[in-house]
Formats: structure tokens, C-alpha cells, sequence
């Protein structure tokens, strides 16, 4: 069967303009969540939601033909997309590990001392060696012991095994889930997050099956059939989990979010079309 270019591109547009519609929401609402006094779990809800809209923003920037940033010739990237996109998912993963799931007061005190302690100790092997101010390297390696006897001390390790555990308190690790286990346990339908996640994964480190495809037509910046079709996969992807991201962050924030109506009922309307589970 033959392809029918002008149909590809006249649906490339359609998706195109869909997407940059959920990118100005997303903007629309996390201008309106800007500098608001709440909970240490929703400030960092907040602070991955904005993540998320800038990542999209960047995406969209990509994309040949949006109104967002014209050019005069257009570059058909996929690849600089997909490691995007995979950047995108994995921030919505966290977003959802932070501030969406719904968990105890204790397991979420556990993650933010995780995360905590995750972060100094990746301070302190960039630093160490690198930083001449004695006292930095030393505030870390006074500090760092500390933060691991309270992690070692809190309730919520005793749910690991012994295993588990003593990974968790090398500092390497700053979520005790799986890329694959956050997508588990998402409330909505995830079930493209394996393939598409190993598929911006080879692209993304350069692996054979993200370079071995190149030809004469193809992976040279030039519009084709396949950049256009892998364009419209990784705007329907990062839409749906912007569309949820839209969702969750203004069931955080109803008061002020309210007024957006039409943002959110975008949101729904697009989220809609790719899950069959409820939100």
C-alpha cells in the first residue's frame, strides 16, 4: 500500500496544533500557581509541574512547523525529540513519586529524606577533588553521616529488606522505585511506557537501533514519512502526560486554578482520548 504523503502531513499539523493547545494551557496554569505559600509536597509538586511545562515548551520548539519559534528552514530532529521526551516521562514520574501519590505522612518523610540525602552525596562526589574550600568538603563529609543514621533510624525502612536497605543508605539512589514500578503504579493506562521508553532510550545514549536506521532520506533533517509519524507518537505521549500533570496539579490547587476552566477542560479532553481508566 502506498503512502499517502499529504495525509501524513495534514494529520503532522493536526497533532501539532493539538499539542501546542495543552502547552498553553500548561503555561496558563502554572502561571497561576507561582509563588504560593503551601506544604513542602506540593512546593516540589510545583516545582517538577514547572519541569514538566518548560520541558514541553522545549519539545515544542523542535517541532517543525510551530508557531511557537518559526524558522525559515525547517529540522526534522527525532532524535533530539526522543531524548526529550524521555527526560519528559521520567519527570513526570517523579512529579507523580513527590507530589501526586497518594501515601502515608511517614512514606513521604522517608522520600524527601532519600531525596535529600541523595542530592548531598552527589554534591559531594562532584565537589570532592574539585572544590578548594576545605570546609565545603568537610561540611559534607560531617553532614553526610548524619543524614544517613536518620535515615537508617526512620520507621519506613523497616518495609525493605535488608538488601534494600543497605542500597538505599549508600546514597546512590534517590527513589527506592523503578522507572517501571512508578509507571505501575500511575492510576491511569501506561501501557505504551515500556516500548516507548526503551525507543527514546536507544536514541537518547546513541545505541545502533537509535543511528543504524539513518539514510539518504532518513535522519538527515529532512522531512519524511517516518520523522512525521515519530513525531506524532512523542506529541501524543507528551500530551497525555501533560494533560495529567494539568489535572493533578489543579486538583492540588482548586482555588487557584478555578478560573482557568477552559485550560483544564482542554487537559481532560486530550487525556481522555489516551487512557481508559478513569483520573
Amino acid at each position: 500500500m502506498g503512502i499517502n504523503i499529504k495525509l501524513e502531513q495534514k494529520e503532522y499539523l493536526e497533532e501539532l496544533k493539538k499539542i501546542e493547545t495543552i502547552v498553553g494551557s500548561a503555561i496558563m496554569v502554572s502561571s497561576s500557581i507561582g509563588g504560593i505559600k503551601t506544604n513542602s509536597r506540593n512546593i516540589r509538586a510545583v516545582q517538577l509541574y514547572t519541569k514538566l511545562t518548560l520541558s514541553s515548551m522545549s519539545i515544542m520548539r523542535l517541532l517543525p512547523h510551530n508557531t511557537y519559534c518559526s524558522m525559515t528552514e525547517e529540522i526534522w530532529d527525532f532524535a533530539s525529540v526522543s531524548c526529550l521526551a524521555r527526560s519528559f516521562l521520567e519527570s513526570y514520574h517523579m512529579f507523580f513519586y513527590v507530589g501526586i501519590e497518594k501515601i502515608s505522612e511517614e512514606e513521604f518523610e522517608f522520600r524527601s529524606l532519600l531525596m535529600n540525602y541523595h542530592r548531598n552525596y552527589e554534591k559531594y562526589k562532584m565537589y570532592k577533588g574539585r572544590v578548594n574550600d576545605e570546609n565545603v568538603i568537610k561540611e559534607f563529609e560531617e553532614g553526610l553521616p548524619k543524614e544517613k543514621e536518620v535515615l537508617s533510624a526512620h520507621p519506613f525502612i523497616n518495609t525493605f529488606s535488608p538488601e534494600v536497605k543497605r542500597t538505599l543508605l549508600k546514597g546512590n539512589k534517590a527513589v527506592y522505585l523503578s522507572q517501571k514500578q512508578i509507571s505501575e503504579r500511575i492510576p491511569f493506562n501506561t501501557e505504551e511506557f515500556d516500548f516507548f521508553y526503551r525507543f527514546y532510550s536507544n536514541h537518547t545514549h546513541s545505541s545502533p537501533l537509535g543511528f543504524m536506521s539513518q539514510s539518504n532520506v532518513r535522519g538527515r533533517g529532512n522531512e519524511n514519512e517516518a520523522e512525521r509519524r515519530y513525531l506524532i507518537y512523542a506529541m501524543n505521549l507528551v500530551g497525555k502526560y501533560l494533560s495529567a500533570a494539568i489535572i493533578d496539579i489543579s486538583k492540588i490547587f482548586p482555588k487557584q486554578t478555578k478560573h482557568l476552566n477552559k485550560e483544564t477542560d482542554n487537559a481532560i479532553k486530550y487525556f481522555m482520548k489516551f487512557t481508559n481508566k478513569e483520573n
